[in-house]
């Protein structure tokens, strides 16, 4: 259980938003740390000794690719890369099991960081039962985003390979990745919209579309500020703690998926927090400007889990 200072409820900047985040993410590290990391270290375990065990490794197999390529005699047909069984289904395993623990680390700690935000204090045991309860409703909002999304770009696509016109093709993929981009953008908190309210996939995209209206070019900053944020201190503390412990442990070659486990979660349990508490300060923020609850509303307003 951890608890934390009454947050107030308000309209927020974009680098306000990012700076609640990050304060609440630390102030609360040992609830947040071991939940992520707990839901993280076990796929990457067995999705790191899935690619080492594959004989031969996949990075062998495109490296050859790569050398068939650059040796590859003028007019002679480009050769596509050739995977085993064993690859292949490595790869298979590994995703779905990526999935799952994307899915559960983002619907528990959206569900740690909302009450805290609303009451001060949330449970981890709590917040992965909910996680484990949400989880389809989660994946149905994601499939059902991906089809609305991906939709209209293949069908402009489609219509610009049918017209012959490379130019035509042009303009009707650049207007398909605007629609493709202005769609995201409108969906972006269904997650928090499936957790927070426990919203079927359908209302939450069209929650999420409903208060991102008029807001459109501040949650599209938002995303990107939260993305870049999270997305290089994770690279960089991945690959630094990875190449600590490989040189800790010998460069044991035979080891080395462990070390690469290890690193990817510690990066992952200290960055997923901070996203994950932005995105829903974000969703919070909208639901404060389109609806103008406080926070005493807005704790009222939530269903029990």
């Amino acid at each position: 259980m951890s608890t934390a200072e009454k947050i107030e409820l308000r309209e927020r900047r974009v680098g306000e938003i990012l700076d609640a985040a990050i304060k609440l993410a630390f102030r609360n590290i040992k609830v947040l740390f071991p939940l992520a990391a707990a839901l993280t270290l076990p796929v990457q375990l067995v999705s790191g000794f899935l690619f080492s065990t594959v004989d031969p490794t996949i990075q062998e197999s495109l490296t050859k690719w790569q050398e068939a390529l650059t040796n590859l005699e003028p007019g002679s047909a480009i050769p596509s890369p050739k995977f085993t069984d064993a690859q292949i289904g490595a790869v298979a395993v590994g995703g779905a099991l990526s999935l799952l623990s994307s899915i559960l680390v983002t619907a528990a700690l959206t569900h740690v960081v909302s009450r805290l935000i609303l009451t001060g204090k949330a449970g981890a045991r709590e917040s992965l039962v909910v996680a484990l309860k949400r989880a389809p409703a989660f994946l149905g909002a994601n499939l059902l985003l991906a089809l609305t999304v991906g939709l209209p770009l293949a069908v402009v696509a489609g219509i610009g390979v049918l017209s012959g016109s490379t130019a035509l093709f042009g303009l009707l993929v650049m207007a398909g990745v605007v629609l493709m981009l202005f769609l995201i953008v409108r969906f972006t908190v269904a997650t928090q919209c499936v957790i927070v309210e426990t919203a079927g996939p359908l209302r939450a995209l069209k929650r999420s579309f409903g208060l991102v209206k008029g807001s459109w070019w501040k949650v599209f900053g938002t995303t990107i500020v939260i993305g870049l944020v999270a997305s290089i201190p994770a690279q960089l503390i991945s690959q630094a703690l990875k190449e600590l412990l490989k040189s800790l442990g010998g460069n044991n070659s035979t080891f080395e998926f462990i070390w690469s486990a290890i690193a990817a979660t510690v990066s992952t349990a200290l960055v997923s927090p901070i996203s994950a508490a932005a995105a829903v300060f974000l969703y919070f923020d909208l639901r404060i400007r389109r609806e103008g609850f406080d926070l005493e509303q807005l704790a009222a307003s939530l269903p029990e889990l």
